[in-house]
């Protein structure tokens, strides 16, 4: 039981860390305009409505990457599939709480609220494949 939620933990950690990246990755190439402020959600909604598609693709790209890297950590350490899927879980709990709080375009809101857990559970399953190879 402690090996599957260190091997969950590890997995959400291990995501958020390729998301971090990812975010600044994109803020290298589309920066933070100095005059919106984070805290004002009226500015932020026009501001999220206003990103180049290119810097909405790359965000999504980390979400995949992030929530693939995941679900690979999870199953690894547990040898469970399923630890990936609550990765998976957990990281789309997650991603809507980011968007409710902070306003994307629609389109932006359902891709990336659905490509976590499809992502990590390939991510378990690329685990699953290779330490049954090892093993």
């Amino acid at each position: 039981m402690k090996t599957r939620i260190l091997a969950v933990l590890s997995g959400v950690v291990a995501g958020a860390v390729l998301f971090s990246l990812s975010h600044t990755l994109t803020g290298y190439f589309y920066p933070f305009p100095d005059n919106v402020s984070a805290d004002d959600p009226e500015a932020m909604r026009i501001y999220m409505e206003s990103i180049p598609a290119m810097a909405a693709v790359l965000l999504l790209a980390g979400y995949a990457v992030g929530a693939f890297f995941g679900g690979l950590v999870a199953s690894a350490i547990s040898k469970r599939a399923r630890q990936a899927v609550i990765v998976g879980i957990v990281l789309t709990v997650a991603n809507i709480a980011n968007v409710v709080t902070i306003p994307h375009p629609l389109w932006l809101s359902v891709v990336s609220t659905i490509v976590f857990l499809p992502f990590a559970w390939l991510g378990g399953k690329a685990a699953k494949r290779n330490t049954a190879t090892i093993y």
